[in-house]
């Protein structure tokens, strides 16, 4: 049975919650129908029946490239990419260690690395994640969430150029907050909105106090004063997927951290509506759907 949830009853609701995990049974080894293993690169080990090349189908032949970095080549991490009206391809990658981050366009006819235009955003930290969202014109803004500061960036011109871009730090939170998920969403009218949660610690070890905001600019948002930042909630809510409807509805599918002051800790998927005034914690209700899973023991971490 789903459960109806609000920002001020997650903890007590949560904790009657019971289990209800969707297991992933695949693996990065392929098989085609006939049960032979493919090569690892979207080919099976069966004959083709349409007589297609590998590699070729519907939409002609696709290329593989790495993430393009510019002149200096960089290793990069978690993608995330919009496709606007016109088919154009946006994204932004953080580089893995040592700072900034990078915007990338290609155009709707894109077939390789060369036809991609990329920008470098300098920052001071790793950014753990770098964020993506366009207006109703198409025009790309970024956030990008660093280990102590958050960054903000616009582009009102030429966006394949660094003189395109104007990058800010507009917050400074010394470590305390982080910004997960796809968290950063325009409304219709083209106003700035996130979600920010306490840093979850490393097993728990030194942990502060849980909360998650919802921080918002309507407009002048290179100036840091500009940006609202309102507790929403007395829970971390992470993984976040934060997405505004034509309505200028928020929709919210994110993990809920439950119990962390009582020291006993359960993760829960759920998803949230808030129809206005979304600064107010009882405006956020929706349904939540069982235990999320995570673990910090694996080689790499598996965030829920």
């Amino acid at each position: 049975m789903l459960k109806t949830l609000r920002f001020s009853s997650l903890l007590a609701l949560g904790l009657a919650l019971g289990a209800c995990v969707a297991l992933d049974s695949g693996d990065d080894d392929t098989t085609d129908e006939s049960g032979e293993h493919g090569d690892g690169k979207g080919n099976g080990g069966g004959n083709d029946s349409d007589g297609e090349k590998p590699g070729e189908g519907e939409y002609g032949a696709a290329t593989r490239f790495f993430l393009p970095t510019g002149e200096q080549v960089t290793n990069t991490t978690a993608p995330k990419v919009e496709i606007d009206a016109q088919g154009g391809i946006h994204a932004v990658y953080p580089a893995y260690a040592g700072g900034d981050a990078f915007y990338a366009y290609c155009p709707s006819n894109c077939e390789s690395e060369k036809d991609v235009s990329v920008v470098r955003f300098p920052t001071q930290g790793t950014v753990a994640n770098a964020m993506l969202a366009l207006d109703a014109n198409g025009k790309p803004s970024v956030l990008l969430s660093a280990y102590a500061k958050v960054y903000y960036g616009s582009c009102d011109d030429d966006c394949t150029t660094d003189a395109g871009w104007k990058i800010t730090e507009i917050l400074d939170h010394g470590s305390d907050r982080d910004v997960t998920g796809n968290a950063f969403a325009l409304d219709p009218q083209g106003r700035r909105r996130f979600l920010m949660h306490t840093y979850v610690a490393y097993l728990g070890i030194g942990q502060k106090a849980p909360q998650t905001d919802w921080v918002s600019c309507d407009s002048n948002c290179h100036e840091p004063s500009s940006w609202k930042t309102s507790t929403i909630g007395t829970d971390i809510f992470r993984s976040s997927e934060l997405r505004i409807d034509g309505q200028g509805r928020a929709h919210l599918a994110t993990v809920a951290l439950l119990g962390v002051n009582e020291g006993t800790t359960s993760e829960v998927g759920a998803y949230l509506l808030c129809e206005q005034d979304c600064d107010n914690p009882d405006s956020w209700t929706g349904p939540s759907f069982g235990d999320a899973y995570s673990s910090e023991y694996e080689a790499v971490a598996m965030k829920p």
